[in-house]
């Protein structure tokens, strides 16, 4: 007997419509419940939490009428309708216990200028960069439904599943970022959101308060994409070296052609930094070249200074 079938003689038992036909049938499945082991399996939850309340709400009313009518009990015993509830019960309050745990939050954290490389569910790799924050939600046997929130600066590489199923990245909060199998950077510091893609395809969607008519765009490898909260506007370039965007993963900073102010807005977010600097000679420097990411900025700020030319000060650190 299915659980179609099942919920329907319940109905008809419970609201004292049942046939002897039917009654009967009822009579065999309750007799046979040790062995229906599968009679709450793959009910949703609240499919479960009614079922359990329809047989309680019997239990109930088959004990009034017995106290206050004296009634005979029917082929369905009061007795066998308690331990059929009660296994209902148990089976219905561990399960909502166990979805319960499973769909807590699932929240990684790095410190200040830590680099953290993690698997996902699905098997996508992610490298979490320093003073950065990814989270999902676990679902039902610990599945995984792909939705990802990220703050800070991570590198994905996003597994493509046989089904399609798309991966999403702040899907509702600023710019969200949707793939099937890719390779790419986000950051999202400081009210700007940045995607560097390797390899695959990106699509990144913009919030209706932006000005523009596309609310979406196809990336390409090679392309750099950058969304400022504040202006509500969106920029899609080709630099000459995308890799400057994810270099941190290996531990470097690629110097292109770059400004101080570029590099210090680079590595302030990663290692939490606050700092003054004497701007005399900054505005037209520009240098190329590559130098190590440490835990500690020190060193790094020290190479600056020397690159530079300039006094750089640590005002304060998160």
């Amino acid at each position: 007997m299915n659980r179609e079938e099942i919920n329907k003689l319940l109905d008809k038992f419970l609201s004292g419509e049942i046939s002897p036909e039917e009654q009967k049938a009822l009579d065999r499945w309750y007799k046979d419940f040790d062995g229906e082991d599968d009679v709450t399996d793959g009910m949703r939850a609240e499919e479960q939490w009614d079922l359990r309340s329809r047989m309680l709400g019997g239990i109930r009313q088959e004990a009034f009428d017995n106290i206050e009518h004296a009634k005979a009990p029917s082929t369905l015993t009061l007795r066998k309708l308690v331990m059929v509830a009660a296994t209902l019960i148990m089976v219905v309050t561990l399960g909502f216990l166990f979805y319960r745990q499973q769909t807590q939050p699932v929240v990684y954290r790095t410190d200040l200028g830590e680099v953290l490389i993690l698997k996902l569910p699905d098997s996508t790799e992610v490298t979490l960069n320093g003073n950065s924050e990814i989270s999902y939600t676990s679902s039902w046997f610990g599945g995984f439904d792909r939705k990802v929130l990220l703050k800070g600066e991570a590198f994905f590489d996003v597994v493509h599943t046989i089904d399609d199923r798309r991966f999403t990245i702040n899907e509702a909060s600023g710019m969200g970022v949707e793939v099937f199998g890719t390779a790419f950077n986000y950051s999202v510091r400081e009210g700007v959101n940045a995607v560097a893609l390797q390899t695959g395809s990106v699509k990144i969607t913009l919030p209706e308060e932006v000005a523009e008519k596309r609310k979406f765009h196809f990336l390409k490898p090679g392309e750099f994409a950058v969304y400022d909260h504040q202006s509500k506007e969106v920029a899609i370039n080709t630099p000459a070296n995308i890799e400057r965007y994810y270099a941190w993963k290996e531990g470097k900073l690629i110097l292109d052609y770059s400004t101080l102010p570029e590099i210090i807005d680079k590595i302030k977010g990663t290692y939490g930094l606050k700092i003054s600097m004497d701007t005399t000679n900054w505005k037209a420097h520009k240098v190329s070249g590559t130098l190590p990411l440490t835990r500690d900025p020190e060193s790094l700020i020290k190479n600056l200074e020397q690159l530079f030319d300039v006094e750089i000060k640590i005002t304060n650190r998160e």
